[in-house]
């Protein structure tokens, strides 16, 4: 039974050593996850974040209130109710500032839309394992420390930073060479037209759509259909996890070349002398 390889990186210098080898024929993606989640008024928790699109998140916690019996009639995952009205109202908002979307179909709504938060069944992904780290070392920063990307010490200055960045982030990376095609699998290698395909360049992005519905997550997904051996899950340490990021920067994985706009630029701005936990 095919089974996901698991490998425990000793260092992040270790990380980078070996993820060399799955970038060499362009056969792998990849993707990061912070494994904890705000836990109010606790802080934090540990969470092993599954595959999943936003939406299918949304979802699965809906069938947990409220079992397939409690449903409306003929709503399930792969129905459009849930989604639809939301692209109808993101192109109206966007025309007025975009008017070339008028004419954008609706994956390249749904990708432009993902990229800045919309809910959609679309699971970001890049070819690039050193912009997929960054999202998974930022999003573990934030939530185990908030306000470290802004240097809010007054708050922290007490605290160790190797104590407090304990737990572990992962980069999960796919392989797509002989992976098999499923109705229910799609990948999507295309980009909208500019400038709705900013922030997919400059990640290297792209998405995975799942529309199964007996189950949601794509790891689930691949067990299931016994091609799970092309999932590949990297788990490095957060601790010191400023550090990784700074080292990130230096290989121009930052906000703002990652998000290149006045997003980027800002949250860019607002690091503390322009680093990651200057201020210990």
């Amino acid at each position: 039974m095919e089974v996901v390889q698991e490998i425990k990186c000793k260092s992040w210098d270790e990380f980078k050593s070996l993820i060399s080898e799955y970038t060499e024929n362009n056969d792998y993606i990849f993707r990061g996850h912070a494994d904890c989640s705000p836990d109010p008024p606790n802080g934090w928790k540990d969470q092993r974040w599954k595959l999943q699109s936003l939406y299918e998140r949304w979802f699965e916690r809906k069938l947990a209130l409220h079992p397939p019996g409690m449903l409306r009639d003929g709503e399930n995952f792969s129905s459009e109710d849930n989604l639809q009205p939301r692209l109808v109202r993101f192109r109206k908002c966007l025309i007025p500032h975009y008017p070339q979307a008028a004419n954008w179909n609706p994956f390249n709504l749904w990708a432009f839309g993902r990229h800045h938060g919309l809910i959609t069944r679309l699971l970001d992904w890049t070819w690039c394992p050193l912009t997929a780290a960054f999202f998974a070392f930022e999003a573990f920063a934030k939530v185990r420390l908030p306000g470290i990307e802004i240097g809010d010490y007054q708050c922290y200055e007490s605290y160790n930073l190797e104590e407090c960045l304990f737990g572990c982030v992962s980069v999960w990376a796919l392989c797509l060479s002989n992976l098999p095609s499923f109705d229910e699998f799609h990948i999507h290698n295309s980009t909208p037209p500019e400038p709705g395909a900013t922030r997919q360049r400059a990640q290297r992005g792209l998405f995975t759509e799942l529309s199964s519905t007996k189950v949601y997550d794509l790891e689930a997904f691949m067990r299931q259909k016994v091609v799970s051996d092309h999932l590949v899950r990297f788990i490095l340490s957060g601790t010191r996890a400023d550090i990784v990021l700074n080292d990130l920067k230096a290989h121009n994985k930052s906000y703002s070349t990652l998000f290149p706009d006045p997003e980027g630029w800002t949250r860019d701005s607002n690091l503390h002398n322009g680093t990651w936990g200057n201020t210990w």
